[in-house]
């Protein structure tokens, strides 16, 4: 992950950071990281999105992310993945400026969600975030959640 840090005499620096991805999805699971709403909404289909868990799964670099860490309180999306985002504390907050994509896709494939069932009338594909590993076939698969029988 890429910080920019400081401004000094109206410069930005950029310092790169070593994030574990656990830490990174915490940080948007709880707010302090989110997607600025002048960012396009996810876009991704199925296949980009098991490509990129393919690329995780054998280790292939994934490309880094860009966070913007400001005071500064923006507009931000109402979801990030399936997941609804959080309101916003004082303080620090990251502002995802490259990555949003694949950070979705992360975290709709490593933390379990509830099936979002439709609840969010601007995804045209609520399904795609039913991602699961296949034992057997040893990849990421696009599935579908079955309610459990009473």
């Amino acid at each position: 992950m890429t910080v920019p840090g400081p401004a000094r005499d109206g410069i930005v620096e950029v310092q790169p950071e070593v994030v574990f991805l656990f830490d990174v999805l915490r940080q948007l699971g709880d707010g302090r990281l989110t997607i600025p709403r002048f960012q396009r909404p996810f876009v991704w289909r199925r296949d980009q999105m098991l490509d990129l868990l393919d690329s995780v799964y054998r280790q292939y670099p994934i490309g880094s992310i860009l966070i913007w860490e400001t005071d500064e309180k923006l507009a931000t999306l109402d979801r990030i993945g399936p997941f609804p985002t959080h309101a916003q504390g004082p303080g620090i907050v990251g502002y995802v400026l490259d990555g949003h994509q694949r950070l979705s896709t992360l975290l709709a494939a490593l933390v379990h969600h509830e099936s979002t069932g439709g609840n969010d009338v601007l995804d045209d594909d609520p399904g795609r975030w039913n991602l699961a590993f296949d034992l057997e076939g040893e990849g990421f698969r696009s599935c579908t959640i079955s309610q459990p029988v009473s």
